[in-house]
């Protein structure tokens, strides 16, 4: 299919009506899963894959998937920099690769700094990813434009079946949502939510407060898991609507 959900009134078309510039990067293909489809549907400019990088970065190392995440964030933080000097408003999208499961794709400039004795591969990417990321957002927060940056940081879903996974499965799991505003104090916000309240609750702290198909506000409520026993099966009956 060409088109994704045309009818359906989604972040992006909710932006861009507010007169934000979209842009998506990732290191991997935007043809997997149809994302190019999906981003292009819903009024992105800008959507730059594997293939749209390495017309510009020709000698970069690569690996199953794409770029390693490390020659991402340096892309990417280039971009948000172009973009704050000539964008009013902009939202800028990107989609790490490194922590995929079952093994992980260890960055080149990482692999001397190994989780403990360095034999779980998809730990040392854990680890990897969370410096690289934790200096990603630092840079951003410490630029000239970075009090008036808002950062969100989310998974995509829980990790599937890994080299950790007996680890993972004695814990609490949860998917993370985090929002870096500013200014302000942090805090907790404990309303039960799912992925699908996220969109609508970032829409919140841009001033754009629409709720998008069944997410919820969950800076102010919980989102329609807390109304449902089985919140999973009630989703699926609704499909057909």
């Amino acid at each position: 299919i060409d088109k994704f959900l045309p009818k359906a009134n989604c972040m992006g078309d909710i932006l861009k009506s507010n007169g934000y510039y979209l842009v998506e990067m990732q290191g991997s293909s935007v043809e997997f899963s149809g994302i190019g489809n999906f981003y292009r549907t819903h009024k992105f400019d800008e959507i730059l894959g594997k293939d749209e990088l390495l017309k510009h970065y020709h000698n970069t190392p690569l690996n199953g998937w794409g770029f390693y995440d490390d020659k991402l964030l340096e892309i990417v933080y280039n971009k948000f920099i172009d973009l704050s000097k000539t964008k009013d408003k902009f939202a800028l999208f990107l989609a790490t690769m490194d922590t995929h499961h079952p093994n992980g794709q260890l960055s080149p400039s990482c692999r001397n700094d190994l989780y403990q004795d360095g034999k779980n591969d998809i730990l040392n990417c854990v680890k990897c990813s969370d410096n690289l990321i934790t200096k990603f957002i630092k840079k951003i927060r410490n630029s000239k434009y970075g009090d008036k940056t808002i950062i969100v940081l989310i998974s995509d879903h829980l990790a599937m079946r890994n080299t950790a996974t007996h680890i993972l499965q004695k814990g609490d799991r949860k998917d993370l949502f985090l929002v870096f505003l500013p200014k302000g104090d942090a805090k907790v916000i404990n309303h039960k939510g799912t992925p699908l309240d996220i969109g609508t609750t970032v829409l919140h702290f841009l001033g754009i407060d629409i709720n998008i198909g069944l997410g919820k506000n969950l800076f102010k409520e919980s989102g329609l898991i807390a109304q449902f026993e089985d919140f999973n099966k009630k989703l699926l009956s609704w499909r057909n609507e």
